[in-house]
């Protein structure tokens, strides 16, 4: 006579627990492996970005034999002294940007791509009319190519590319500025402005020029604005600094500070004028928010990624054009 056999039941407690524990050990494990490779993604689309950007600004530098100013402004030396415009250091305008106060970027927009934008541009000259409509405005039209995408902040819905200034005003954002040298933007009559990167007010740098050698030579660079303590250094929004289509600080780049320098928790407690200080820093600085460094593009049209721990002088030296620093850069 056959005995029937007794059937097994589901797992036990103690058996689902252990494979719980499993699972979440599989999963600590590969979480790390994941982020490094999207990490990874991320800043080889940036470089490729950078990389169209340089050969975009070389086939404009073949066709005008020089690369365009940062911006265009009647400031200049030109002006009589005593004239509070007058800016010594900047020459008299050659030529005439779309509006005043817009960037190089005009410039290049047929050149990756965005012919139709460009014509748009040309079509709609005023300031109100290229602002007008919300997102679906001129200045609000994203370039991916100016994006990069570890930066949130700057994509709001990646690939959107598109930050809200006020509940009527939508701008498309930039991680991405121009070698503007070693000085800091001046706004006196007395100071006098040293010209020593690639873009600047007027200027119209050709690769000649470049003595310290196109590959020791910054052309762009990222930058970004997520700041943890920027609320307690200003009442205006960061989304502000973040359009692609000014020139001046917005789409200039400066070796203030160490590489991914960032305001400090005593920005809470600090008095206005080192709150100030914070502020220009945090606008004017290369950053980024890949860890350990930024990419740039060189003048020579390639790309590489720089240490955050390179020491201020070696990229100050970097960001000079015509100075003959000696340096090594690892």
């Amino acid at each position: 006579m056959r005995r029937a056999s007794k059937a097994r039941g589901g797992f036990t407690l103690i058996e689902l627990l252990v494979v719980i524990a499993i699972i979440a050990v599989l999963v600590g494990l590969l979480l790390p492996a994941i982020q490094k490779v999207r990490a990874a993604g991320e800043r080889m689309t940036c470089s490729n970005n950078l990389k169209q950007l340089a050969l975009a600004l070389h086939t404009l530098h073949d066709t005008r034999e020089s690369f365009p100013a940062l911006e265009q402004t009647d400031n200049t030396e030109a002006l009589p002294a005593g004239n509070a415009n007058r800016r010594p250091g900047i020459p008299p305008r050659t030529e005439t940007y779309p509006l005043p106060g817009e960037t190089f970027v005009f410039m290049l927009l047929p050149y990756f791509e965005q012919g139709p934008l460009a014509t748009a541009f040309q079509v709609t000259t005023d300031f109100n009319g290229r602002s007008a409509g919300g997102a679906d405005a001129l200045y609000a039209k994203p370039i991916k190519i100016l994006l990069c995408p570890s930066d949130a902040s700057c994509l709001g819905a990646w690939p959107n590319g598109q930050v809200m200034r006020s509940a009527t005003r939508t701008d498309a954002s930039s991680n991405y500025g121009g070698n503007y040298g070693t000085q800091i933007f001046l706004n006196t009559p007395t100071q006098v402005v040293d010209q020593d990167g690639i873009f600047h007010y007027n200027s119209r740098v050709k690769i000649p020029d470049i003595t310290d050698g196109t590959t020791n030579t910054f052309l762009l660079g990222e930058r970004h604005y997520l700041d943890t303590y920027w609320s307690a250094c200003t009442a205006t929004p960061h989304e502000y600094y973040m359009r692609w289509w000014t020139g001046g600080s917005f789409s200039g780049r400066n070796t203030i500070d160490m590489l991914n320098w960032t305001i400090p928790a005593d920005a809470q407690t600090a008095t206005a004028a080192q709150k100030s200080d914070y502020v220009n820093r945090a606008l004017l600085n290369y950053r980024s928010l890949h860890t350990g460094g930024a990419n740039f593009a060189m003048a020579d049209g390639s790309v590489r990624f720089v240490s955050e721990s390179t020491p201020l002088d070696i990229l100050k030296a970097l960001q000079t054009r015509a100075k003959g620093e000696v340096f090594k850069l690892d």
